[in-house]
């Protein structure tokens, strides 16, 4: 595979369906399908990522778009065409030996039309959320995908001529997470457990869990860290939500989370009080901002026999983010372990 951050093979389908006439605070049943559709319709060997070149990924993309054509119905009129969902899938071996890391990339399939593109634009808006699975650390990343061929720095959403509301595109993409790690945190990664989402501002992927491992696997070993709490800012309530739910406003964010063991990451004890804490992200997006707030937290939580983890907890975003020059929509996501929670649309 060619070496790179990004390595793009599009297809367009210049068909009719998909569209959402603006953003929207939650993904719909709809898009949820429309993804689970997408997942199911690629089917790759871990070892088969590897392999994958341009050509493989113009493979995959018609095999979307084929998809695509078979589960969305083909709108009438441009109205229709606006309320036929979008959708962002994506594929990750389970497993990469240390020294084949260079040489495998994350799998992004993308649905959307013209007039999605020019309201959101993907090259400025998409972002991966990784968390690391052994430490608990969440980093967040620009794909920065753009067409070179058309502009070398993509205009702003929502500006210039509307596009055709029928002009539809299928895309599979290839992105080197190998080379994100090396840009984002100066230094070679070491093999880790990895969560990763696709966040396409108030849309986002399915998350994949995906492991480098070295030959043979090293022993694991328990460590208890101690850390200091993120006073103030986290307190401990239910909210009456079931797990897996999110709600937000400008003055504080309620969550509810349930982590499954391969989804957990390691718990720590609070240096005062002795409460088990999870490490956590917020992520505050805007459109078209290049580097969205990513506020890293320790939030109050509960390890389950087995190893899964349970956390219900509320932030206090006034505070947290006291100082900070917000203005007009933004969307709230909550990185926990192998979960993003969000989005969900909040005014400042």
């Amino acid at each position: 595979m060619t070496k790179g951050a990004v390595h793009l093979a599009a297809v367009a389908a210049l068909a009719a369906w998909l569209w959402v006439p603006r953003p929207v605070a939650a993904q719909s049943e709809r898009t949820k399908a429309m993804q689970e559709d997408l997942l199911k319709s690629i089917d790759l060997a871990d070892e088969d990522f590897a392999k994958l070149d341009d050509d493989g990924l113009t493979a995959l993309s018609l095999k979307l778009a084929e998809t695509v054509s078979k589960v969305a119905q083909r709108p009438t009129n441009a109205e229709e065409a606006r309320r036929t969902p979008v959708a962002v899938a994506m594929w990750a071996p389970a497993k990469v030996v240390e020294k084949d890391w260079r040489q495998w990339p994350l799998i992004v399939g993308q649905h959307t039309n013209g007039w999605r593109g020019w309201s959101v634009r993907w090259e400025t808006n998409a972002r991966l959320v990784i968390t690391d699975l052994d430490t608990g650390r969440v980093i967040s990343n620009r794909l920065g995908i753009s067409d070179k061929k058309r502009y070398r720095t993509p205009p702003a959403s929502r500006s210039g001529e509307e596009p055709d509301d029928f002009q539809a595109a299928t895309v599979a993409t290839g992105v080197d997470l190998y080379r994100i790690f090396e840009e984002k945190e100066a230094g070679e990664p070491a093999p880790h457990r990895f969560a990763v989402t696709v966040l396409d501002y108030d849309k986002k992927s399915n998350t994949v869990i995906t492991e480098v491992v070295k030959t043979p696997p090293p022993a694991a070993t328990a460590v208890e860290t101690r850390v200091r709490e993120s006073a103030g800012v986290v307190e401990v309530s239910g909210g009456g939500m079931e797990p897996g739910q999110m709600r937000a406003t400008k003055a504080r964010v309620d969550v509810s989370v349930a982590l499954l063991p391969e989804q957990a990451t390691p718990l720590a004890r609070g240096e005062e009080s002795g409460v088990t804490l999870l490490p956590a992200a917020l992520l505050v997006v805007g459109l078209d901002v290049s580097d969205p707030l990513l506020i890293r937290l320790w939030t109050p939580a509960h390890a389950l026999p087995g190893g899964a983890v349970t956390a219900a907890y509320s932030l206090d975003l006034g505070q947290i983010l006291a100082g900070v020059p917000l203005a007009g929509e933004h969307q709230i996501y909550v990185a926990t372990g192998g979960t993003v929670l969000g989005p969900v649309a909040v005014e400042f």
